[in-house]
């Protein structure tokens, strides 16, 4: 029998969401795209890497455990050395296993004694490999020894990459209706450099035709109160080298989505595939766009 959320009569609700009640593993492949246009000019980015999720539950939720393999970064031109030393830092990011409630929300950090030890050998490799002269790596390998120190600030750096909250959404262990939920935020952190965009998040329910699997819709509208669009509309300014303030004031008002569908596996409850946009425009002039699918492997 499938189910057509159309049809229902009203907010009904409908069973909750419930992450695995016994030990759950699941792989997955992730494609992240980041799209620029400016000035004319096309610009794109794709990194590929997998996802081996362990879900643990305990007296506190679940343990959530990451394993993930080096991402592959592609691009029409070669990369940049700040590029490449991302990708081979991002070796600190391979294992992170953290503490969730029963909603799917991160709430601390269950491997930093082992994050440290990463650390330690990462960052010696790269420091043997450094020139005196090179400061943008120095400056680099400081920033991230202090934020390793303290879980806290380990945990905040995760929120960068979309992938996490994205893979495990909070939006287990409530009501699901047909007519979606009260508006909750999501921030979609630096996507403009040190610049996140916020949007007001909505769920809906979409029919689906068969009874292994609950099909989510996630989208937003902006959250012009949280978003600082002054600070958004200066970093398009920039990207379109528009110099002057009376340039910068001509550009059209910038235009933000974000929409994310889920397929949700009933019987792991975990997700079978999902697909995700975001992106700012300015009319004509300008695009910023970031796509991730992820899907079962």
């Amino acid at each position: 029998m499938s189910l057509d959320v159309a049809r229902l009569p009203g907010p009904i609700a409908l069973p909750m969401l419930h992450l695995p009640a016994q030990a759950t593993e699941a792989r997955y492949a992730a494609t992240v795209t980041w799209e620029t246009f400016a000035n004319g000019a096309y610009e794109v980015a794709t990194i590929q890497k997998e996802v081996h999720l362990f879900v643990q539950p305990n007296g506190q939720g679940y343990a959530l455990d990451f394993r993930t393999s080096g991402p592959a970064l592609t691009k029409p031109e070669d990369l940049e050395p700040l590029e490449n030393m991302a990708l081979r830092l991002s070796a600190l990011y391979e294992w992170v296993s953290v503490q969730a409630a029963p909603t799917g929300e991160v709430g601390a950090l269950l491997n930093h004694e082992a994050l440290l030890q990463t650390w330690t050998r990462l960052s010696q490799e790269v420091q043997a490999a450094t020139p005196e002269e090179d400061q943008v790596t120095s400056t680099m390998l400081q920033f991230l020894t202090a934020q390793v120190q303290s879980p806290a600030s380990f945990l905040r750096s995760l929120q960068h990459d979309y992938l996490y909250q994205t893979l495990l959404p909070a939006v287990y262990e409530q009501p699901l209706s047909s007519t979606g939920k009260s508006p909750r935020t999501r921030q979609f952190s630096n996507f403009f450099d040190k610049t996140s965009l916020w949007f007001l998040e909505q769920l809906v329910l979409l029919p689906t035709s068969t009874t292994e699997h609950l099909l989510l819709r996630l989208s937003g509208n902006l959250d012009a109160q949280k978003t600082d669009l002054t600070a958004v509309h200066e970093h398009i300014a920039q990207d379109l080298h528009l110099a002057t303030g009376t340039e910068a004031a001509a550009l059209p008002a910038p235009h933000f989505h974000y929409e994310a569908t889920y397929r949700f596996e009933l019987t792991t409850g975990l997700p079978a595939s999902i697909e995700l946009i975001l992106y700012a425009r300015a009319g004509q002039l300008y695009s910023k766009a970031y796509t991730l699918t992820i899907s079962r492997v």
